[in-house]
C-alpha cells in the first residue's frame, strides 16, 4: 500500500470517527436537553408548592405549562368531586383561548362529566392513560359542545394520581390525526406525576384548613357553654338555689359553703364543718343508709354519687336537695375525698307531688265515669233487649187478634147441628158441601200462625235469657270491684260481648276471633271489663255508617314475650294522623256529643294495672286497632287505698 492509500484510509477512519463522536454529542445534546427541560418542567412545577394554598393558580398553571412545552392544541384539566361521581372541569387552555381560565366551584360556566363517560371518564374510572391518534375511529370519544370540539382529531388524557388515587385527569387534544406520540406521553407523565403531588399538598392543605376551622367551631363551642355554665352557675348560686361542699372520707371534716347553709336559714357560723352537724339535719328516712348508698355508687367507675334527700329548714320547713358528689381517688384508686353540690330541688318536689294527685284525682274520675259507662251501657242494653221483647209482644197480640179460631167455631156449630144426617148435609147441602174444603184452608192458615206464635215465643225466650245473662255478668263484676284476681282475658272478652251484643246484632256486626292459648293475668277485674266494653262500643259506633259487607269485627288474643295482648279491630272510620297523638288526653273526643272521659280512663286504668295501651290506623275511614298488652307475670298495685303498703324508706 503506497503512502497515499495508507492516508486515505487514515483520514476515513478518522472521519468515521468524528462522525460517531458527533453523533454520540449529538445524542447527548438532546438527552441533555431534554433533561433540562423535564428539570424545568420540575421546577415550573415544584414552584407551586410554595402557593399550594391557591386552587386556580394550580390549575391554571397547569394547563399552561402542558401547551407551552408539548405540541398539544388545547389543555383541560379535570377533577374528581368528593362524592367520585362526577369530573369537573377546573381550568381549560387552547385554540380559542390563549390565556388560561379558571372554573370556580359552582359557577355558571363550570362543566362536569360522570365518571366512565367519554374519553376522560373512562381514564377517570380505570385510573390509566388514553392515546387517540383518530378520534373518528374511537367509540369512547365524546365530543364536547364547542367550536374546539368539532375540529379535534387526536385525544391525550393522563391521570394524575395522589395518595393512591386517581384525583384528576388531564385532556390534550389537536386538530392533527395522529399529533400524539409515546414521547408525548412519556414527557406528560412527568408532568402528571409533579401535578399530582401539588394537587395532594393542596388538597391536604385544604383538609387541614377544614380540621382546623371545625376544631375552632368546637373549641368556641365548647368555650362558650363552659362560660353559659359558670353564668348558670353563678346565677343558681346568687339566687340560693346551689351550694357546695367538700367530704374527707373517713373524717368528719365537712366543708359547706356559706350559701348552703343559708339555704337552710342558717348563717355561716351556725352550723360547724362537722359532719355529726350537717346530718342531724337530714330527713331520718333519708339518712338511713346513707353513707353505704353513697360507697356502693363510688365503688364503680365514674366514681360520682347522685341522690335525693329531704332536709331540714330553721324554720322546720322540710327542703328537697339533688346532690352529686365526684371522687378524688388516690394512686392505689381508693376514695379519699368527694366534692360536690347540693341544688334545692324543693319546687320541682311540690310540683311533681301536685302533678301526682292531680292524676290520682284524674284517674278516680276516670274510674267513676267508667263505671257509670258500664251501668249506663249495662241498662241500655237491657232497654234495647225489653224494647225488641215489646215490639214481638206487641206483633204477638196482632197474631192472636187476627186469629181464624172463631171461624172454626162456627163451622164446628154447623157440624154439631147437623150430626143426625152429617153425611148427607156435607154431600148434599149448600153449605155443607163447601165445609171440608173451608176447613181444610183455615186449618193451614191457623197452622201456619201457630208456627209463627212459636218462633216469637222462642225469640221471647231467647231476650230474657239475654238480659238475665247481661244482669248476672254485671252483678258478678260489681260484686268484684277492683279486687285483684287472675282472670283469663279471653272470657272476660266474652264477657263484654255479651253485654254489647244486642248492639251487635242492631248493627249487623260479623265478629271474627282468633284465640290463642294464653295464661291468666292478675288484674282488677272490674276496671278491666269497663276498658273492654268501652273499646268494644267505640268500634260498635266507629262502624255504624259502614256498608254491610264491611262491618267486621275483628278480635285476637295471644302471648307475646310474657304479655298477653288483645287487639280489637273494627273498618270503621279509623283515625286520622292528626288525632292519633291525643287520642288518650283527658277531654279529646271526635265525636259530636263525646265528653272526652272514655279513652282517657281506659289509658290510665291500664296503665294502673302494668300494662300498655295504643292505637294504631292506616287512616280515616280505613278502620283502626286498639292493641291492649296486660304483664302475665307482674305484680299490678292495689287500686284501694287500704290494699297499700305504709310509707317505708327504700333505697
Amino acid at each position: 500500500m503506497s503512502n497515499e492509500d495508507a492516508l486515505k484510509a487514515e483520514l476515513q477512519k478518522l472521519t468515521r470517527e468524528r462522525d460517531a463522536y458527533a453523533d454520540a454529542l449529538a445524542t447527548s445534546n438532546a438527552a441533555f436537553v431534554d433533561k433540562v427541560k423535564e428539570f424545568s418542567i420540575i421546577k415550573r412545577i415544584s414552584d407551586s408548592i410554595s402557593w399550594s394554598h391557591d386552587k386556580q393558580r394550580i390549575c391554571t398553571e397547569i394547563v399552561d405549562l402542558i401547551i407551552d412545552e408539548t405540541t398539544a392544541e388545547n389543555c383541560s384539566l379535570w377533577l374528581i368531586d368528593t362524592d367520585e361521581r362526577f369530573l369537573i372541569l377546573a381550568s381549560a387552555r387552547g385554540q380559542e383561548n390563549h390565556q388560561p381560565k379558571y372554573f370556580p366551584p359552582a359557577s355558571k360556566r363550570q362543566r362536569k362529566m360522570k365518571i366512565g363517560e367519554g374519553a376522560a371518564g373512562w381514564v377517570a374510572e380505570h385510573g390509566t392513560s388514553l392515546l387517540i391518534e383518530d378520534v373518528s375511529k374511537s367509540s369512547i370519544f365524546v365530543p364536547i359542545e364547542s367550536k374546539v370540539s368539532n375540529q379535534i382529531q387526536s385525544l391525550l388524557c393522563l391521570p394524575i394520581k395522589g395518595r393512591g388515587n386517581t384525583l384528576g385527569v388531564l385532556n390534550l387534544s389537536h386538530p392533527d390525526i395522529g399529533a400524539f406520540s409515546q414521547e408525548n406521553e412519556r414527557v406528560l407523565q412527568l408532568i402528571t406525576d409533579q401535578a399530582g403531588i401539588v394537587l395532594t399538598n393542596y388538597f391536604l392543605f385544604e383538609e387541614i384548613e377544614s380540621f382546623n376551622r371545625k376544631l375552632e367551631y368546637k373549641v368556641e363551642v365548647r368555650a362558650r357553654n363552659l362560660r353559659m355554665s359558670e353564668e348558670r352557675y353563678a346565677r343558681a348560686v346568687a339566687a340560693g338555689k346551689v351550694g357546695i361542699w367538700d367530704w374527707k372520707i373517713g373524717s368528719w371534716w365537712l366543708y359547706v359553703a356559706p350559701n348552703l347553709k343559708a339555704m337552710l336559714g342558717f348563717s355561716d357560723h351556725e352550723i360547724t364543718n362537722n359532719l355529726k352537724d350537717w346530718l342531724k339535719l337530714i330527713h331520718p328516712e333519708d339518712r338511713q343508709n346513707l353513707f353505704r348508698r353513697i360507697m356502693e355508687q363510688l365503688s364503680r367507675a365514674p366514681h360520682v354519687y347522685e341522690g335525693e334527700h329531704r332536709m331540714y329548714h330553721k324554720d322546720g320547713r322540710i327542703v328537697w336537695f339533688f346532690v352529686r358528689g365526684a371522687a378524688v381517688l388516690d394512686d392505689r384508686g381508693r376514695v379519699i375525698r368527694l366534692s360536690g353540690s347540693n341544688t334545692d330541688i324543693t319546687q320541682r318536689k311540690q310540683a311533681e307531688i301536685e302533678l301526682q294527685k292531680a292524676q290520682e284525682t284524674s284517674l278516680a274520675q276516670a274510674h267513676t265515669v267508667g263505671r257509670a259507662e258500664f251501668a249506663t251501657g249495662v241498662l241500655h242494653n237491657i232497654a234495647n233487649v225489653l224494647n225488641s221483647v215489646n215490639v214481638t209482644g206487641n206483633y204477638i197480640q196482632e197474631l192472636v187478634s187476627r186469629s181464624r179460631i172463631p171461624l172454626l167455631s162456627r163451622a164446628f156449630t154447623l157440624l154439631d147441628a147437623n150430626s143426625g144426617n152429617l153425611v148427607e148435609f156435607l154431600t148434599q147441602d149448600a153449605k155443607g158441601s163447601k165445609l171440608p174444603e173451608y176447613l181444610t184452608r183455615v186449618g193451614g192458615v191457623i197452622e201456619k200462625d201457630f208456627r209463627e206464635l212459636q218462633r216469637l215465643v222462642l225469640e221471647i225466650n231467647d231476650k230474657i235469657h239475654l238480659m238475665r245473662d247481661v244482669i248476672e255478668t254485671q252483678q258478678t263484676h260489681a260484686k268484684n270491684n277492683e279486687r285483684m284476681e287472675a282472670q283469663d282475658i279471653a272470657k272476660l272478652t266474652e264477657d263484654a260481648l255479651k253485654i254489647q251484643m244486642e248492639a251487635i246484632k242492631k248493627h249487623a256486626i260479623r265478629i271474627q276471633r282468633n284465640y290463642r292459648p294464653i295464661p291468666k293475668v292478675t288484674l282488677p277485674t272490674s276496671s278491666f271489663l269497663h276498658v273492654l266494653i268501652n273499646l268494644l262500643k267505640n268500634a260498635i259506633e266507629a262502624m255504624e255508617e259502614c256498608p254491610p259487607n264491611r262491618k267486621i269485627l275483628q278480635l285476637d288474643i295471644s302471648e307475646e314475650d310474657n304479655w298477653v295482648v288483645l287487639r280489637i279491630t273494627d273498618a270503621g272510620v279509623g283515625i286520622a294522623d292528626n288525632h292519633m297523638k291525643n287520642m288518650f288526653q283527658h277531654g279529646f273526643t271526635t265525636k259530636k256529643y263525646g265528653h272526652g272521659f272514655g279513652l282517657h280512663f281506659c289509658h290510665n286504668a291500664i296503665e294502673s294495672m302494668g300494662g300498655s295501651i295504643r292505637a294504631t290506623s292506616p287512616g280515616k275511614d280505613q278502620g283502626a286497632t286498639f292493641i291492649l298488652s296486660m304483664p302475665v307475670h307482674q305484680h299490678i298495685k292495689a287500686t284501694r287505698e287500704e290494699d297499700q303498703e305504709p310509707l317505708t324508706s327504700r333505697h
